[in-house]
């Protein structure tokens, strides 16, 4: 992730049932339901929107990097030598501006989905109301014996992945390729 990239695919091999599949992982905010990085925030330019999105004011925010620190997946990301910071005093804050992936609330708020919904060429993202997406995952997982990541951890999330494969067998095939 970079604060230009906002979403990666990491794609890992595992073995299942005695083959290897190769299982694709987008790595993106999970947008938590109680997110971190918006209470350690000192100026509170982290908030979680009603429609589901953390999502940090890039006009305010003066690049002191907790929000990272305090992340579970330390998504968000450092751009230096950007920022009103630098009308205040240049060193002292961080030097730039943190990023990360807001779902695309502007077009959420104009009635539109986020770009990797609508531009995901297998159709295998979904967007929705929270209660919705979490019927969805819960359907898709049952559907093939699966499990689902995101509702239990970090106290929940706005954002499910849902696969035939135990997601800590996925971390560890991840952290194997050092990934």
């Amino acid at each position: 992730l970079s604060p230009g990239r906002w979403l990666d695919i990491q794609s890992v091999e595992v073995e299942q049932q005695g083959q290897k599949v190769r299982v694709f992982i987008p790595r993106r905010c999970m947008h938590c339901d109680n997110p971190p990085c918006a209470k350690i925030c000192p100026i509170s330019v982290n908030t979680k929107k009603p429609a589901g999105p953390v999502e940090i004011e890039t006009n305010y925010c003066l690049g002191g990097q907790k929000c990272k620190n305090v992340c579970p997946w330390q998504i968000p990301q450092l751009k230096k030598g950007v920022g009103f910071y630098k009308k205040l005093e240049p060193l002292p804050f961080g030097a730039g501006i943190m990023f990360k992936c807001d779902l695309c609330y502007d077009q959420i708020k104009k009635g539109g989905i986020p770009a990797c919904v609508a531009a995901c060429p297998n159709g295998a993202l979904s967007f929705g109301a929270q209660e919705a997406m979490r019927d969805l995952a819960h359907q898709k997982a049952q559907a093939i014996k699966g499990y689902i990541y995101g509702e239990l951890e970090n106290g929940g999330t706005s954002t499910y992945y849902v696969a035939a494969i135990p997601f800590e067998e996925l971390h560890q095939a991840l952290v194997k390729q050092g990934l």
